[in-house]
């Protein structure tokens, strides 16, 4: 806009200076009125050309935003799995939940997603994975140790580390739960419009 008011400006000032030079006025008129026609025609097209590109961006932008939704949809539904098998099967998971997406692309949803909502919970439910990763190491830790012995200096107490620690986790995880079906419904939502 400066740019724009900036030009309009210093063409009214040329104009000034040529009528007081120039002694053919109809010549300058001429002169004057196609060069305004020009420049107008040139300013139309350049704002037609605006509103193209920032339509394209637009769509960019709208395929991105779906694009890191269904990538953070795919891990969200992956953890929920691992969090259910944690939870039925109760034992010492041979993984750790993922937080790839969140590492890789947390910017990246902050840049594409207004959805203040969505970013709290997603933050809380990774904030969950990574306590239970945590979980699981210390129960990784506890059964690795007990391996190590021979069988008549096993540990109960390292056993009841490892059993304490799982059902951590599975608090943890029956805790987060709602909180992945809250996300995944956002997310869900957001991807079908």
């Amino acid at each position: 806009m400066r740019k724009t008011l900036g030009i309009t400006v210093i063409t009214l000032l040329v104009i000034l200076c040529l009528d007081r030079v120039i002694s053919n006025k109809q010549d300058l008129y001429i002169s004057i009125g196609g060069t305004f026609i020009g420049f107008l025609g040139a300013f139309i097209i350049y704002q037609i050309g605006v509103i193209f590109d920032e339509k394209e961006k637009q769509k960019l932008r709208g395929k991105n935003t779906k694009y890191i939704y269904q990538l953070y949809k795919m891990e969200l539904e992956m953890n929920k799995n691992h969090i259910n098998d944690l939870i039925n099967k109760k034992w010492v998971p041979f993984y750790k939940l993922k937080t790839i997406t969140r590492n890789k692309l947390w910017g990246e949803l902050a840049d594409y997603s207004k959805d203040i909502e969505l970013m709290k919970k997603i933050s809380h439910a990774y904030g969950e994975f990574e306590l239970i990763n945590n979980k699981i190491d210390l129960m990784v830790a506890s059964r690795m140790a007990n391996i190590e012995r021979s069988q008549a200096y096993k540990s109960n107490e390292i056993e009841q580390e490892k059993q304490q620690q799982l059902e951590g986790a599975i608090g943890l995880g029956k805790g987060v739960l709602p909180v992945i079906e809250e996300c995944l419904a956002i997310l869900n939502k957001t991807i079908e419009n």
